[in-house]
């Protein structure tokens, strides 16, 4: 925390706008959470956004305990955000699985800060055994050479 006008803020928020994930990983809760698996209602999102507009924020990801690419509307909710915070630091974690050419192309211009993609292996079998997806195609997704 930080201080703002006489009042302590958060130096980083994270938004989970969907805790649906399209991998399995070993390491992570989301495939045992108790919870049924939603995507944030808009109203909500623009919402948070909005009242972190009203102090001077560090950084925020918008991810949680899901994969933000499973959101359908993770593109216009990432130009909402860079509308309203535009010297915020923005910082996307990914398993890079659903971030296909056309999903990239569309991010162009969002004024991302920071994108990781975790991968967690570069061998095919134990990228399978830990996240549960294919290595190659994650690879091909994201124009990375195979092998």
């Amino acid at each position: 925390m930080v201080k703002h006008d006489e009042r302590e803020v958060p130096r980083l928020v994270a938004i989970e706008t969907t805790n649906a994930c399209n991998a399995k990983c070993a390491f992570c809760p989301n495939s045992v959470m108790a919870r049924g698996r939603e995507v944030m209602s808009e109203d909500l999102y623009r919402k948070i956004v909005d009242d972190c507009a009203t102090f001077k924020l560090r950084a925020i990801e918008p991810f949680l305990n899901g994969e933000p690419f499973m959101d359908p509307m993770i593109v216009p909710r990432l130009q909402y955000l860079r509308e309203r915070l535009p010297a915020t630091k923005l910082r996307l974690y990914t398993n890079g699985f659903a971030l296909v050419p056309k999903r990239v192309d569309e991010l162009q211009g969002v004024g991302i800060d920071h994108l990781f993609i975790s991968l967690n292996s570069l061998d095919p079998a134990k990228y399978q055994a830990i996240m549960g997806l294919a290595l190659e195609r994650t690879l091909r997704n994201n124009r990375l050479p195979c092998g």
